[in-house]
């Protein structure tokens, strides 16, 4: 075979791949269109939940004045309503702020008609005032479960988990990826010819062409972003992901057999202690932060609160404290003294929220989910915009 045969056989190689990859781009972006466009607005929704949220509730509020109600007071007002409520999770955001209450019931002794509850009536969450102890008509506590329900199981209903919804967003999560990788190759020959000019949205443009750029450029914009939010997703989606990236830090976890020995036996729930610990977990609160306070339901299990900057989205990253109010001992665990690995384990959850990189990095994550979902739109219109034209031109 010649040289210049080689050279051909080499291109027609290289053009029928492009050509597959770009059949395959198409298909996967029409087939998983929808759900890209729920991952993207309702990702986008979140990354601002807790202003909103906030603002809500001061709204709410507005009105109330009085003497603060102490924490003890607020949650016996609390169970006075919900007296079947087991409390599990206290939030606090300050002391005029409403307290925070994740609770469970039983199923025998659940409402599902309550609206503050998930999963018939099993999992409630609830913003409780401090000036009455009355629990708060918050909508967007209830918008924010249902967005959040969209966003990881593409099912708003608060009946059962959505397990094959989470399977397609997962699948999807996993489509992003490719086609972000796909369209930046593609994309790679425009930007050599004109740089300047390829990333430069053309509003003049009409039809394919207007749809085209709109498409690519912002793709080529919030590539990076996208790419890190869809991969620190599969995460916590998948175990072979962090399998995979747990030996790539060389990070090994505690084997599973080893935890399961450990006698676990179920704890009470102490009215009393609870306050207590509460009040020592306020005490050490670091200036501008507030907290989660998680409380044991098993034996052996100290109180533990996570404290957190006020508008922090995200697991991890964060000081937190242990309180073992059955050997009256107090440890405080600064995140700057944690391991490396450690750091870059939390560090995951910090990059899917985009809070990783402050409050200019959640603007830039909520910009780059919404562009998830106009990459859905922009795609069905060159679908739509290109089959019209084809339609149209003479047989």
């Amino acid at each position: 075979m010649t040289q210049q045969s080689q050279i051909q056989t080499k291109s027609v190689s290289t053009i029928s791949l492009k050509r597959l990859l770009k059949q395959t781009h198409k298909i996967l972006g029409i087939v998983f269109c929808i759900p890209i466009v729920i991952i993207g607005v309702t990702g986008a929704a979140l990354s601002y939940s807790n202003e909103l949220s906030r603002l809500e509730l001061n709204y709410l509020e507005k009105n109330k004045s009085g003497e603060v109600l102490s924490v003890e007071r607020t949650l016996q007002r609390f169970l006075e309503q919900r007296p079947n409520a087991k409390l599990h999770v206290l939030g606090y955001d300050g002391e005029n702020e409403p307290l925070g209450i994740r609770a469970s019931f039983d199923k025998e002794k659940a409402d599902p008609s309550d609206i503050y509850t998930l999963y018939k009536g099993t999992l409630g969450f609830y913003s409780v005032s401090r000036y009455d102890g009355e629990i708060l008509p918050a909508f967007s506590d209830r918008l924010f479960r249902a967005i959040t329900l969209l966003h990881v199981s593409l099912d708003y209903s608060t009946e059962d988990r959505g397990e094959i919804g989470e399977e397609v967003v997962a699948i999807s999560t996993l489509v992003i990826v490719l086609l972000s990788i796909m369209g930046l190759y593609f994309y790679i020959p425009m930007l050599k010819r004109n740089f300047s000019r390829n990333m430069k949205i053309d509003l003049k443009s009409k039809g394919h062409a207007f749809w085209y750029k709109l498409h690519s450029v912002t793709g080529v914009y919030t590539f990076a972003f996208v790419l890190l939010m869809s991969l620190s997703g599969l995460y916590f989606t998948y175990d072979w992901v962090r399998t995979l990236f747990h030996g790539l830090i060389g990070y090994e976890s505690e084997p599973y057999e080893i935890v399961e020995r450990v006698e676990r036996i179920p704890k009470p729930f102490d009215f009393d202690e609870t306050v207590k610990a509460f009040q020592i977990a306020i005490d050490n609160m670091p200036k501008g932060n507030n907290f989660l306070f998680w409380i044991p339901d098993k034996m052996n299990e100290p109180y533990s609160a996570a404290y957190k900057k006020r508008d922090y989205n995200g697991y991890g990253g964060a000081d937190n404290i242990n309180i073992d109010m059955q050997n009256n001992a107090i440890k405080y665990n600064s995140y700057s003294d944690e391991p490396i690995k450690e750091k870059i384990l939390s560090s995951i959850s910090q990059l899917h929220y985009g809070t990783f990189f402050g409050e200019i990095g959640k603007a830039l994550w909520c910009v780059s989910s919404l562009s998830m979902a106009l990459f859905g739109v922009s795609g069905i219109m060159m679908f739509y915009r290109r089959n019209k034209k084809t339609a149209r031109a003479p047989q």
